[in-house]
Protein backbone atom coordinates (compact mmCIF):
# COMPACT_ATOMS: atom_id res chain seq x y z
CA UNK A 1 0.00 0.00 0.00
CA UNK A 2 1.76 3.13 -0.71
CA UNK A 3 1.39 6.50 1.23
CA UNK A 4 -1.21 8.17 -0.36
CA UNK A 5 -3.80 4.48 0.22
CA UNK A 6 -2.66 4.67 3.92
CA UNK A 7 -3.29 8.10 4.19
CA UNK A 8 -6.53 7.23 2.95
CA UNK A 9 -7.11 4.36 4.46
CA UNK A 10 -6.30 6.28 7.74
CA UNK A 11 -8.88 9.37 7.42
CA UNK A 12 -11.39 7.02 6.81
CA UNK A 13 -10.58 4.67 10.45
CA UNK A 14 -10.28 7.57 12.70
CA UNK A 15 -13.43 10.65 10.59
CA UNK A 16 -15.49 8.25 8.77
CA UNK A 17 -14.99 9.62 5.33
CA UNK A 18 -12.54 11.97 3.44
CA UNK A 19 -15.52 14.96 3.56
CA UNK A 20 -15.89 14.46 7.28
CA UNK A 21 -11.90 15.15 7.38
CA UNK A 22 -11.56 18.16 5.11
CA UNK A 23 -14.48 20.22 6.64
CA UNK A 24 -12.72 19.23 10.67
CA UNK A 25 -9.56 20.60 9.42
CA UNK A 26 -10.85 23.43 6.81
CA UNK A 27 -9.58 21.86 4.36
CA UNK A 28 -11.54 22.23 0.71
CA UNK A 29 -12.19 18.17 -0.42
CA UNK A 30 -10.32 19.16 -3.81
CA UNK A 31 -7.04 19.76 -2.23
CA UNK A 32 -6.98 16.03 -0.66
CA UNK A 33 -8.34 14.71 -3.10
CA UNK A 34 -5.97 15.62 -5.26
CA UNK A 35 -3.22 14.65 -2.93
CA UNK A 36 -4.47 11.26 -2.91
CA UNK A 37 -5.09 10.96 -6.53
CA UNK A 38 -1.77 12.14 -7.78
CA UNK A 39 0.45 11.90 -4.58
CA UNK A 40 1.42 13.90 -1.48
CA UNK A 41 4.73 15.29 -3.05
CA UNK A 42 2.94 17.71 -4.71
CA UNK A 43 1.30 19.30 -1.53
CA UNK A 44 2.44 22.36 0.13
CA UNK A 45 4.34 21.76 3.56
CA UNK A 46 1.21 23.86 5.01
CA UNK A 47 -1.40 21.63 4.34
CA UNK A 48 1.27 18.60 5.05
CA UNK A 49 1.34 20.06 8.46
CA UNK A 50 -2.38 20.45 9.02
CA UNK A 51 -2.81 16.96 7.54
CA UNK A 52 -0.62 15.71 9.58
CA UNK A 53 -1.46 17.23 12.84
CA UNK A 54 -4.66 16.50 12.81
CA UNK A 55 -4.24 12.66 12.54
CA UNK A 56 -1.16 12.88 14.98
CA UNK A 57 1.51 11.35 12.47
CA UNK A 58 4.99 12.71 11.98
CA UNK A 59 5.59 15.07 9.31
CA UNK A 60 9.22 14.31 8.75
CA UNK A 61 7.91 10.55 8.41
CA UNK A 62 5.39 11.52 6.42
CA UNK A 63 7.41 13.31 3.86
CA UNK A 64 9.40 10.27 3.68
CA UNK A 65 6.12 8.10 2.85
CA UNK A 66 5.80 6.91 6.18
CA UNK A 67 2.58 6.92 8.39
CA UNK A 68 4.27 7.11 11.88
CA UNK A 69 2.64 8.35 15.37
CA UNK A 70 3.62 11.74 16.07
CA UNK A 71 5.52 12.44 19.83
CA UNK A 72 4.26 16.17 19.46
CA UNK A 73 4.73 17.60 23.20
CA UNK A 74 3.01 20.81 24.61
CA UNK A 75 4.65 23.17 26.53
CA UNK A 76 4.35 21.15 29.53
CA UNK A 77 6.57 18.67 28.20
CA UNK A 78 3.70 16.04 28.18
CA UNK A 79 3.57 13.15 25.65
CA UNK A 80 1.12 10.73 25.04
CA UNK A 81 2.50 7.55 26.57
CA UNK A 82 0.02 5.45 23.56
CA UNK A 83 1.92 7.34 20.53
CA UNK A 84 5.26 6.72 22.45
CA UNK A 85 4.57 2.68 22.59
CA UNK A 86 3.30 3.22 18.62
CA UNK A 87 6.31 5.26 17.84
CA UNK A 88 9.01 3.40 19.14
CA UNK A 89 6.53 0.29 17.82
CA UNK A 90 7.33 1.31 14.54
CA UNK A 91 10.52 1.96 14.63
CA UNK A 92 11.95 -0.75 17.15
CA UNK A 93 13.21 -3.33 14.53
CA UNK A 94 15.46 -0.98 12.95
CA UNK A 95 17.49 -0.77 15.81
CA UNK A 96 20.05 -3.16 17.15
CA UNK A 97 18.87 -3.25 21.20
CA UNK A 98 21.56 -4.31 23.20
CA UNK A 99 20.74 -5.60 26.72
CA UNK A 100 24.21 -5.80 29.08
CA UNK A 101 25.87 -5.88 25.84
CA UNK A 102 24.04 -8.15 24.27
CA UNK A 103 21.99 -7.82 21.10
CA UNK A 104 18.16 -8.73 21.46
CA UNK A 105 16.46 -11.16 19.33
CA UNK A 106 13.49 -9.93 17.11
CA UNK A 107 11.44 -12.33 19.09
CA UNK A 108 12.94 -10.38 22.61
CA UNK A 109 11.85 -7.49 20.36
CA UNK A 110 8.19 -8.61 19.58
CA UNK A 111 7.60 -9.50 23.19
CA UNK A 112 9.02 -6.09 24.47
CA UNK A 113 6.29 -4.09 22.18
CA UNK A 114 3.84 -7.09 23.35
CA UNK A 115 4.26 -6.22 27.01
CA UNK A 116 3.93 -2.36 26.49
CA UNK A 117 1.17 -2.92 24.26
CA UNK A 118 -0.59 -4.69 27.29
CA UNK A 119 0.38 -2.02 30.13
CA UNK A 120 -1.00 0.48 27.78
CA UNK A 121 -4.22 -1.11 27.98
CA UNK A 122 -3.98 -1.75 31.56
CA UNK A 123 -3.76 1.50 32.22
CA UNK A 124 -6.57 2.81 30.04
CA UNK A 125 -8.41 0.91 31.92
CA UNK A 126 -7.33 1.84 35.35
CA UNK A 127 -8.36 5.46 34.38
CA UNK A 128 -11.46 5.12 33.28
Amino acid sequence: MNIEQQLHALIIQKYGSLSAFTKMINMPYSTLDTALKRGIKGMSIQNMNTICNALKISVDEFCNGKIVPSLNTNTNNIVDFENLVKFYEFHINEYTLNISGKPMTDDQKNRLITMLNVFVGIMKEELK
